[in-house]
């Protein structure tokens, strides 16, 4: 039969863990949020200079910049 004190280490190594990965899920799921905006913000700059023709439409360049 276990200790109580027994029971309390196991407890909160269990919850250490499951603290752990809810940490690591939350900061994948973080970086695919900044991923996903950095390349919005990627985008809608590309799409900016090529609308004032400050880009180079066919190789993507700037012209000027």
């Amino acid at each position: 039969m276990k200790s109580d004190y027994s029971r309390i280490e196991e407890r909160k190594e269990r919850e250490r863990e499951r603290t752990e990965r809810a940490i690591e899920e939350r900061n994948q799921s973080f970086c695919i949020f900044l991923n996903h905006l950095s390349s919005t913000i990627q985008n809608k700059e590309i799409y900016t200079r090529l609308q004032v023709g400050v880009m180079d439409v066919e190789t993507l360049e700037c012209k000027l910049a």
